[in-house]
């Protein structure tokens, strides 16, 4: 079997990285390593690293600053998980993209937001089948979750 071939600049990498403090190696692991490397060429010490990467992400995002429309912090949590994972879009992009697409995302307990729209849309069904009544139900539950949930992105 023949060796692996590791460019220059992945194997200056590897090594930077067995060089590294344990708490640099956890920051590179959660944040990347070109982040963690910006913040060192900055000057920042490992200490602060986190703490920053933390405030940047917050800023808009901060508890205080919650939109009203976004009660059930979905959109913190949404924003959270795309930071996470390195995507260069907000959650309000993400959120409008799949409205487009006829798909939503909602609670997985029914609010009572929810459970009203349901209600009320059996006072707009004429005589229809048991299937098509609990469809209409479920379809309206859905756009009244999904509204709750992002209309301030819609």
């Amino acid at each position: 079997m023949t060796g692996v071939q590791v460019s220059q600049r992945s194997l200056a990498k590897f090594m930077q990285m067995d060089a590294a403090s344990p708490m640099l190696r956890r920051l590179i692991n959660l944040y990347g390593h070109e982040v963690v490397h910006a913040f060192r060429e900055c000057g920042v010490n490992e200490q602060h690293i986190e703490h920053l990467i933390e405030t940047v992400y917050r800023g808009a995002r901060n508890p205080r600053n919650k939109r009203a429309k976004d009660a059930l912090g979905a959109r913190r949590i949404l924003d959270q998980a795309l930071f996470t994972i390195g995507a260069n879009f907000p959650a309000d992009w993400l959120i409008n993209r799949l409205w487009t697409d006829s798909v939503a995302l909602v609670p997985l307990t029914a609010s009572r937001v929810m459970v009203d729209a349901s209600i009320a849309e059996t006072g707009n069904l004429g005589l229809v089948g048991e299937r098509e009544k609990h469809q209409a139900r479920l379809d309206a539950a859905i756009r009244a979750g999904a509204a709750e949930a992002w209309s301030a992105a819609q």
